[in-house]
């Protein structure tokens, strides 16, 4: 396995890299060049919203995102959730428009690139089409491992899942610490996440407190037993060898930040 660290000019972060997914030199300066734009979201506002019909690639660089959708009673699910690197829409080629909105959980800086000029790039490099390619089957990858979870696990299971989950995406985007992380979504927002009511979601997590995994202070949470935690969500290794691949950003020439919080 190859490593990429702060000596091969990327951002340190410890993303694992087979030889056949890390493209040249040339190659990447070839992909760098389409980037069109930076722009900064501010918390809580859309970055795509369902119905759109993207015109570029939106990619985070800074920031924390979710996808959600607006149930017909008026109440919000969230679907995923977006880290510095991650694609909002990898499936630009393949959605006519968006069936999901894309939110800034945090005051989030995006890159964006031109379809158009994304196109002409991957006609002309297959490598980073490959690239693009991979990146939306990720975001499937997520996305059915999700479904899973929720489909058959308790709810003390499936928040030890996504809080361990979250702690191995913080750790990729270079944002957490040894064994703790902020996490920037509210309870709120992770009862939205796996279809749970607030209270039910306090009361999971006091429990997980209870048991010695977690200690939340603030927003600050620490993972005291990482083994027992992984136990209590019955994490799949493969799962998390797939959360190891280098986000698209890498590709890009982006310079990803080593925080998931931006400044105000």
């Amino acid at each position: 396995m190859m490593e990429m660290n702060g000596d091969s000019g990327d951002c340190g972060a410890p993303w694992a890299v087979r030889p056949y997914d890390r493209p040249g030199a040339e190659e990447l300066r070839d992909f760098r060049a389409p980037i069109k734009s930076r722009f900064w979201v501010e918390a809580r506002r859309d970055i795509l919203g369902e119905g759109q019909v993207p015109a570029e690639l939106r990619v985070i660089v800074r920031g924390l995102a979710c996808r959600y959708k607006i149930m017909p009673d008026g109440s919000r699910r969230i679907i995923g959730v977006i880290f510095p690197g991650e694609a909002c829409n990898a499936d630009i080629f393949c959605a006519e428009e968006m069936d999901h909105s894309v939110r800034a959980i945090v005051r989030t800086e995006i890159a964006s690139v031109s379809r158009d000029d994304l196109l002409d790039s991957m006609q002309a490099n297959p490598v980073m089409a490959r690239i693009i390619w991979s990146s939306a089957a990720q975001d499937n990858t997520i996305l059915r491992q999700w479904l899973v979870k929720m489909g058959h696990q308790k709810g003390h299971g499936r928040v030890a899942h996504l809080l361990y989950e979250l702690y191995l995406r913080y750790q990729m985007a270079g944002a957490a610490g040894a064994e703790s992380y902020i996490l920037e979504l509210t309870q709120d927002e992770l009862a939205d996440t796996l279809g749970m009511t607030p209270v039910h979601m306090n009361r999971v997590l006091q429990r997980l407190r209870k048991e010695g995994l977690i200690q939340l202070t603030g927003r600050r949470l620490t993972i005291l037993d990482r083994r027992g935690l992984e136990a209590a969500a019955d994490f799949d290794p493969k799962y998390r060898q797939a959360l190891r691949r280098p986000p698209l950003g890498v590709y890009l020439g982006l310079r990803l930040s080593e925080r998931v919080s931006a400044p105000a």
